[in-house]
């Protein structure tokens, strides 16, 4: 007996054929005429999706009621309004007006306060002149050591200036998406498209997309930026190994689920504590939780100081993709007295330094960061290390693109440096 097809099945087959299109759209991006022609059709599909909605109204008890809170909801939104009115306008009145731009910044810190602007992409030689705009300041030095040069590309529609066109029908997908879940809700059901989904509606393949579409280089050697991203799986053999050399069990690293994120720091905590005194150091790992469970594990690799500035940012598209409230990490850090006569100064070149085991909290429902650590000594080539103590005033403006991205603005100056005051990652 065949299966009983969802009423709502339309509904989804429309939704999916506008994930297609953005997809077409994002990879006919560096093709004018193609990508004016695929991002038009995902926004004219885009208006679709609630007519074939209200075409099956009858699946859905109270639908009135129901539907009418939804249109007051989207329809306060202004990039909803403009994807309803464009879409009228492409039938109607024809094409429409989308401009290359190329928006050139300098990325020399955690938070977004660096240099940018945009200009034609007709011009694309320009963006270059900025990095000769950079003033001979402390902040200028530390920008050409530690700076990264960032070339996008962006298509930018005349009547929609501050979004970037693909990102702007993007967003417009999520708030649809979670209509569509919503409607399966009605009924009983659960939608394949919203249940991949972030909390935004979005599925994690259209986040981050601007990447793609980016060029980076490191402005103390003019050298293109190059991350190598890999996915590990944890085979039975790897947890054996890790048995062995550390003497405890890897599957029992965290705190039962449910925990508190307090107390998955603290086990989290002494599992560095063992892994540090085994092997010497501690590499750069953030453990990010959903409704206080785990959803991914992520080691980062900088080379240079500047990578972590785009590897944070990257870090935050990983919050989004998975929904993360909440997230752990651990590294060894140095820490140093604030100068507030070198602001731009780094705590490892602080004669007055020190290195740290810290693991620091951030949870996104209290709006909190909580950190804590243990110093690191090495007597006579070994390493030992003191008591785990809460670090008072304890931040990391390095999580200010996380914060970003759960809504929250950190201060513009965290103790008046690129890199959060006293406390560097290594």
């Amino acid at each position: 007996m065949a299966a009983k097809q969802s009423p709502l099945a339309k509904v989804e087959k429309r939704l999916a054929d506008l994930h297609t299109q953005w997809h077409q759209a994002e990879a006919a991006y560096f093709q004018p005429d193609a990508f004016r022609l695929a991002i038009q059709s995902a926004i004219q599909t885009a208006r679709t999706v609630s007519f074939v909605l209200q075409k099956n109204k009858a699946a859905i008890p109270n639908f009135e009621a129901w539907y009418g809170r939804w249109q007051a909801e989207l329809g306060s939104i202004p990039l909803m309004t403009w994807m309803l009115n464009t879409r009228n306008f492409i039938e109607k009145e024809g094409d429409l007006t989308i401009n290359s731009v190329v928006r050139a910044e300098i990325i020399g810190s955690h938070l977004e306060n660096g240099p940018r602007y945009e200009i034609s992409a007709r011009l694309f030689d320009t963006p270059w002149k900025i990095i000769k705009r950079i003033p001979n300041t402390a902040y200028g030095d530390h920008l050409r050591a530690h700076g990264t040069f960032q070339i996008q590309r962006r298509w930018v529609e005349n009547t929609l200036p501050e979004y970037e066109l693909l990102d702007a029908v993007g967003i417009a997908f999520g708030h649809l998406c979670r209509l569509v879940g919503d409607a399966h809700k009605q009924v009983g059901l659960k939608s394949a498209l919203s249940e991949k989904a972030a909390p935004d509606g979005r599925l994690p393949c259209m986040i981050g997309s601007e990447v793609d579409r980016s060029q980076r280089y490191y402005l103390s050697n003019g050298r293109p930026v190059d991350f190598e991203r890999k996915g590990v799986k944890i085979r039975e053999g790897d947890m054996e190994m890790s048995r062995k050399r550390y003497g405890q069990d890897p599957a029992k690293i965290f705190s039962p689920f449910g925990s508190s994120l307090d107390e998955q720091q603290k086990s989290l905590f002494a599992n560095a504590r063992t892994l540090l005194l085994r092997d010497g150091f501690h590499e750069l790992m953030c453990f990010l939780f959903k409704e206080r469970h785990p959803v991914g594990i992520i080691t980062l690799r900088p080379d240079v100081h500047g990578d972590k500035y785009l590897m944070m940012r990257g870090l935050a598209d990983e919050v989004a993709k998975t929904g993360a409230d909440g997230l752990i990490l651990m590294s060894e850090t140095w820490q140093a007295p604030y100068d507030p006569a070198k602001p731009f100064a780094r705590a490892q070149d602080s004669a007055q330094r020190q290195e740290w085991l810290t693991s620091t909290l951030a949870e996104k429902h209290l709006g909190r960061m909580k950190q804590i650590g243990a110093r690191i000594t090495r007597p006579n080539g070994g390493i030992a290390l003191g008591h785990t103590v809460e670090i008072a005033g304890g931040y990391l403006a390095s999580l200010a693109p996380i914060f970003a991205v759960w809504g929250i603005t950190l201060p513009n100056s965290l103790g008046g440096t690129a890199d959060g005051g006293h406390i560097e990652l290594p």
